[in-house]
């Protein structure tokens, strides 16, 4: 009896029997396997991802400044806001009331960073428009802390806000009243 050699199944059979290895090591590792993969994959995701508050829709990034000027903006339109004559625009604003505002940019950890999510969070205290402080029915408390979440590329997000009185600069002293 004469062994003929095909070389077309020879190759088949390496490969074939490759594939049946790699089968076979992942059944012999397991779970231990299956967890190595997947941290290798996240870190993949973590050493590829953009850096923390880089727009990539716009491939750059965002300044505070322009951050603050967005929500002033805002806020300035919807009449929330009690504004002076000279409050004419947010750089008025900003030049009247310096301590108004402030950004933080909030710190990501391993998660954030892989899903690509580090919000930034602007504060803004405002004293309150006549028609919003009606609504809000405060007695003593004429001002109002908004606090946005904005994302890398300056879409709003979560917000919460409340009422507060007056900062200590701003109170009206005893014999003033």
């Amino acid at each position: 009896m004469r062994i003929v050699y095909d070389e077309e199944n020879q190759t088949q059979g390496k490969s074939s029997s490759r594939l049946v290895r790699m089968i076979s090591l992942i059944f012999k590792w397991g779970s231990t396997g299956l967890f190595l993969g997947l941290a290798a994959f996240l870190i993949y995701l973590y050493v590829t991802a953009d850096p923390p508050n880089y727009c990539a829709e716009q491939k750059r990034f965002f300044s505070d400044s322009e951050y603050l000027h967005k929500k002033l903006e805002g806020l300035m339109k919807s009449g929330k806001m009690k504004l002076g004559p000279s409050d004419t625009s947010v750089e008025a604003y900003l030049a009247n009331h310096p301590d108004c505002c402030g950004v933080e940019r909030i710190q990501r950890d391993f998660f954030a960073t892989v899903i690509n999510s580090s919000p930034i969070r602007v504060y803004v205290s405002y004293e309150m428009s006549e028609e919003k402080f009606n609504r809000e029915r405060s007695i003593d408390e004429t001002y109002y802390v908004d606090i946005q979440d904005m994302s890398s590329c300056g879409k709003y997000g979560e917000w919460a806000g409340t009422t507060e009185k007056p900062p200590e600069s701003k109170k009206v002293s005893p014999s003033k009243q």
